[in-house]
């Protein structure tokens, strides 16, 4: 939260700006929590009826960990960044992946997770 200057005194605002990294910090999140809905929301349109989500139908998943996403930089399909995952799996172990990020309607969603 920030402290906003208001006429009547001080109040506090959440940062509401999506950025790569608070999309993998909720996605992240959500995964721990067991919450789907909030994971799902994380990604695009396009991830969720076109690809397989790894969290469900390619290994069990409890939760995961990302290093700062690169820098937003213009590519042929527009904003777009990437970042290093790693998915924590259920049983044990890691399945390191590489998230890529894009805008939809001004928000940052996971396009895809590919192997490194």
């Amino acid at each position: 939260m920030l402290p906003q200057a208001h006429s009547g005194g001080i109040f506090w605002a959440y940062n509401s700006i999506s950025t790569p990294d608070k999309t993998l910090d909720t996605y992240c999140t959500a995964l721990q929590r067991g919450d789907s809905n909030t994971a799902n929301d994380q990604v695009t349109n396009y991830y969720l009826t076109h690809s397989s989500d790894p969290t469900t139908e390619h290994f069990d998943v409890n939760a995961c960990t990302h290093n700062p996403a690169s820098s937003e930089y213009q590519s042929s399909a527009g904003t777009t960044a990437r970042a290093s995952i790693t998915f924590h799996l259920t049983h044990g172990g890691f399945k390191p992946m590489v998230a890529f990020l894009v805008k939809e309607n001004g928000v940052w969603k996971i396009e895809a997770f590919v192997n490194p």
